[in-house]
């Protein structure tokens, strides 16, 4: 079993959104675990295989893989090579963006 962790500062992890989901669909959390660790696992698969995935009205996720490049020490000079990398991306939807706007400003009229 693959296990992942979400942190989202100050609102919500992983085991908040099993609760939430449960809670809203009426389901066991040991089956919103597992939906949730599927889904996860399933964008990872993905993006290893360098496919994009998008989420209609949500985002869509890419990785990027940088190559092993020789760099330089600023402090020193030396020659250092930096390893290979990957970058995780996330373009929201306009979609997401207009309902994520939406309740900033809700929020904010409401303090």
């Amino acid at each position: 079993t693959v296990r992942f962790r979400i942190i989202v500062e100050g609102s919500m992890n992983k085991a908040d959104l099993i609760k939430r989901i449960s809670q809203q669909l009426n389901i066991p959390q040991v089956l919103s675990k597992k939906i949730i660790n599927h889904t996860f696992k399933e964008i990872l698969e993905a993006l290893a295989q360098n496919e994009k995935v998008t989420l209609t009205g949500f985002g869509r996720f890419s990785a990027k893989l940088t190559d092993s490049r020789i760099r330089r020490n600023p402090r020193t000079g030396e020659k250092i090579r930096a390893p290979q990398s990957v970058s995780i991306r996330f373009k929201p939807s306009k979609l997401a963006k207009q309902i994520i706007l939406k309740l900033f400003e809700y929020r904010s009229l409401t303090r």
